[in-house]
C-alpha cells in the first residue's frame, strides 16, 4: 500500500468511522482457515446443537496457530498505521464468529466502546477503559450481503444505516465509537468471520483483553507462544462460557 492509498484510507477512516478494503486478506489464507477451523467447527457444532443460533470461537487461531495472526496483521499493518496514527499495536481480543444458515440471530446496534449488550447504557457508553484509537477489524471468510448477514454502520454525522457487502478476504476497520450491527442469514449457508480487536496501547481495567503485543515502530513482531500463554492465563475468555464451541 503507499502513500497515497494510506492517506485516502485514513481521511474516510477518521471523517465516517470506518473503511472497507476489498481483497486486503490472500485467497489461500481465507481457504486455509476455513478448511481447518470455521467449517469443521460449524459441523461440529450444528451436529450436537442443530438449532444453534450462533458459534463463537473465542482466541482460537491464537492459541493454536498464533502464527497466522502474524500473517493477517502484516497483511493488514499499514492500514492499521493509517487508522490510528501509531506505529505500535497490541490484541485485545480475537474471535472466530459464524452465523448458521437461516439463524434468526443478529446484532444489534451498538459501539464497541461497551462492555456488554444488554441495556442501551452499555451499548453506548460515555466512557471506556480502552484506547480511543482502538479499531475493531472485521474479516469475513466468505462473501456477505444484506441477505446472509452483513455488518452496516451508521457514519458519523448521519443516523442513516450503511450496508456493508463484502467479499471473502475483503477486510472492515471500525472505530470503537461507530455504531454499527449485522442483519440476519436468511441464507442455506453459514457466515464465516474472524473478529479481532487491536490498539495502539495495552488496556488497564479490562480483565477479558489479552494485550498481546503486534506490531513495534511499524514492524510486526514474531510471535511468542509462552507470551501469549501468560497473557491468555491472566484474562478471561471474551465470549460467554455457552457460545464457546468448546464447551458444547
Amino acid at each position: 500500500m503507499n502513500k497515497i492509498e494510506d492517506s485516502y484510507y485514513s481521511k474516510n477512516f477518521l471523517e465516517n468511522g470506518y473503511v472497507h478494503i476489498p481483497s486486503l486478506i490472500k485467497p489461500e489464507l481465507i481457504k486455509s482457515i476455513r478448511e481447518t477451523f470455521s467449517i469443521p467447527i460449524a459441523n461440529h457444532v450444528l451436529k450436537n446443537v442443530p438449532n444453534r443460533l450462533k458459534i463463537s470461537a473465542d482466541r482460537l487461531l491464537l492459541s493454536e496457530v498464533p502464527e497466522l495472526i502474524e500473517m493477517i496483521v502484516e497483511n493488514l499493518k499499514d492500514v492499521f498505521m493509517a487508522c490510528t496514527r501509531q506505529d505500535s499495536l497490541y490484541l485485545m481480543y480475537e474471535m472466530m464468529f459464524i452465523i448458521p444458515g437461516h439463524s434468526p440471530y443478529h446484532t444489534i446496534v451498538h459501539q464497541d466502546i461497551g462492555a456488554n449488550m444488554e441495556t442501551i447504557e452499555e451499548r453506548f457508553p460515555r466512557k471506556s477503559p480502552r484506547h480511543p484509537d482502538t479499531i475493531s477489524v472485521w474479516i469475513p471468510f466468505v462473501d456477505v450481503d444484506k441477505k446472509s448477514s452483513c455488518m452496516y454502520v451508521i457514519p458519523y454525522g448521519t443516523n442513516i444505516p450503511k450496508y456493508i457487502e463484502m467479499k471473502a478476504g475483503d477486510v472492515l476497520f471500525l472505530s470503537y465509537f461507530i455504531p454499527h450491527g449485522s442483519t440476519v442469514n436468511s441464507l442455506d449457508t453459514h457466515r464465516e468471520t474472524l473478529l479481532m480487536s487491536v490498539s495502539p496501547q495495552p488496556t488497564t481495567g479490562q480483565d477479558r483483553d489479552i494485550n498481546l503485543p503486534l506490531m513495534e515502530n511499524g514492524k510486526v513482531l514474531k510471535v511468542d507462544r509462552n507470551k501469549i500463554k501468560q497473557l491468555m492465563d491472566k484474562s478471561i475468555n471474551y465470549a460467554p462460557g455457552e457460545d464457546h464451541y468448546k464447551n458444547i
